[in-house]
Formats: C-alpha cells, sequence, structure tokens
C-alpha cells in the first residue's frame, strides 16, 4: 500500500476536522465535505476489495482516494459576499471590491494555513477593499484640483506635486476621509483628533507584508511592557498637568513603542469581526456621502 497516499488523505480529513471546528458540524459546507469523503472513501474500499481479499489490508485503507482532487475543492471555501456594494457605479471597482470580500472570507476559512497566516490574509484583503472604496469615493466626488485642495488644506505642512489621485499615498487619504467622516475624540492629551480607526491597524497589518506579521517574532512581551509603562506615564502625566493644553512629550522612540504596541494587541485579538464592521461602515459612509 502507498503509504504516502495515505498520509495525504489523512491530512485531507485533519482540514476537515479543522473546517468543522471553524464552522461547526451543522455548517452545509462541512457536512458537503464529510459527506463526499465519505462517498469517495467507500468508493475507494469496494474498489480494493474486489483486488485483494485481505481484510485487514481493506481496513487500513480508509479513508483513502486516488483522486482527492473533488475533496480539496470543497475545502477551498468559495465564501459569500458580506458586504452589499451594489451602491458602486463603476463596474470594474465592483467587481473588484466583491472579489476581495470574497478573499478576505476565504482567508478566514483556510484551514491549510496557521491562525496568524489566516488574519494576516484576511487584512490584506480587508485592506484592498479599504483602499478601492477611498480611491472610489474621492474621484468620484472631486476633481482631481479639488481634491488636492482639500488635501492641502488638511496637510498644510506637506508638499503634495502628484498629478492624478492613484500617485497619492494611501495614507494621506485615509487621513483625509477620516477627518471628513468620523467624529472627532479626545485623546490621552485632551486634544481632538479624528477617529482613531481600526482602519490603520489593518493598513499597518498590510505593511507587514514582506515579513508575514514580523512584529509578532520580535520581543513582543517587552514591548507590550514599554507600552502598558508608556499609558501609565501618560496618565500620570495628565492627572498632574495645570491645563489641557499641555501634552506629554513623547519621544521618537515612545512613539515608536505605542504604534508596535497598538498593532500587536491588534494581531494577538485576531478579532474578524472589528475587521468586517469596518469595512461595512466604511462603504456606507461612502454610500451616504455619494447620495
Amino acid at each position: 500500500m502507498d503509504a504516502q497516499k495515505i498520509k495525504f488523505m489523512m491530512s485531507i480529513q485533519l482540514e476537515i476536522n479543522k473546517l468543522e471546528t471553524i464552522l461547526g458540524s451543522s455548517h452545509q459546507d462541512v457536512i458537503a465535505c464529510k459527506t463526499l469523503f465519505h462517498k469517495l472513501s467507500q468508493t475507494e474500499i469496494q474498489k480494493r476489495k474486489l483486488e485483494n481479499t485481505d481484510s485487514e489490508f481493506c481496513d487500513e485503507l480508509i479513508p483513502i482516494k486516488l483522486d482527492t482532487e473533488a475533496i480539496r475543492s470543497h475545502l477551498e471555501i468559495r465564501a459569500n459576499p458580506t458586504i452589499d456594494y451594489d451602491f458602486i457605479l463603476e463596474d470594474r471597482v465592483k467587481k473588484q471590491l466583491i472579489t476581495d470580500n470574497k478573499r478576505m472570507g476565504n482567508a478566514q476559512l483556510n484551514t491549510t494555513l496557521t491562525e496568524l497566516e489566516r488574519f494576516y490574509n484576511y487584512c490584506v484583503a480587508a485592506f484592498f477593499q479599504i483602499e478601492e472604496l477611498i480611491n472610489y469615493y474621492f474621484g468620484a466626488k472631486y476633481s482631481f484640483k479639488d481634491f488636492l485642495k482639500l488635501l492641502r488644506e488638511k496637510n498644510p505642512n506637506k508638499i503634495y506635486n502628484q498629478i492624478k489621485l492613484s500617485e497619492v499615498p494611501i495614507a494621506d487619504k485615509i487621513y483625509v476621509f477620516e477627518s471628513l467622516f468620523y467624529f472627532k475624540q479626545i485623546n490621552e492629551y485632551g486634544k481632538f483628533i479624528h477617529h482613531d480607526s481600526t482602519i490603520n491597524l489593518i493598513k499597518d497589518v498590510r505593511n507587514e507584508d514582506s515579513h508575514r506579521c514580523n512584529i509578532i517574532e520580535q520581543d513582543t512581551e517587552q514591548i507590550v511592557k514599554k507600552y502598558k509603562d508608556l499609558i501609565i506615564n501618560i496618565s500620570s502625566f495628565n492627572k498632574k498637568r495645570l491645563t489641557p493644553d499641555i501634552y506629554y512629550p513623547k519621544s521618537q522612540e515612545e512613539k515608536k513603542i505605542e504604534k508596535q504596541g497598538k498593532l500587536i494587541n491588534f494581531i494577538r485579538e485576531k478579532n474578524y469581526n472589528i475587521v468586517r464592521d469596518t469595512i461595512q461602515e466604511l462603504a456606507t459612509k461612502i454610500k451616504t456621502g455619494l447620495q
């Protein structure tokens, strides 16, 4: 008997088990995979019984199947869209958004990846939608001349010489969009700031692209401890300050620790719902803004 074939099929069984853990035993995709797997295995067993009368040998063949493409196909879950993009009038943009939304769902259900890889791929597909949505909004709402004027108003300390929307850094477009659509709130210094959205955390995960969330491989406990200490120091400073206009003077190193600490916590939590809800909220704001 081909030992490698047995090992391969057993890996399929493990993938189905993982899928069942994620979706639950009553999910239609789980039921379909298990049903097909059983059917194909039984077919193979009957075939082997005709070729070999050794019952012990036949028992060892469970679960064996020469052609596993059907099982693999079912395990590559083709997720349904979770966000309604019908309000997008440009067909190319709509198709791309729906495709990336399905990829996002597929990433969450991909049992061949580690938990970290699943969340990383989920965030990458999510950010593709964020970028597409924001580009679509500014392209539909403003001429590039008017957008450039708005961009310079929101970022007076920066120089912009771009000649088209696609050349403007996405981070700057996100900042402008948030300044228009998200409620302001007060930060730890008592200063009004724009919505501290999950959008930028998703962007930061995407920026880990070349290292696949390499930040997790660093000394994360030390970074998190420094981040917690920073929060305590800021809180203590704020309690002693005379007016809200006095701010804790963060060093460049502290700013780096703050950014890394937030990102590490976000990746550790792996909250798929927050990522999805963030895109849904973004899409809703754009739909409203274009009406």
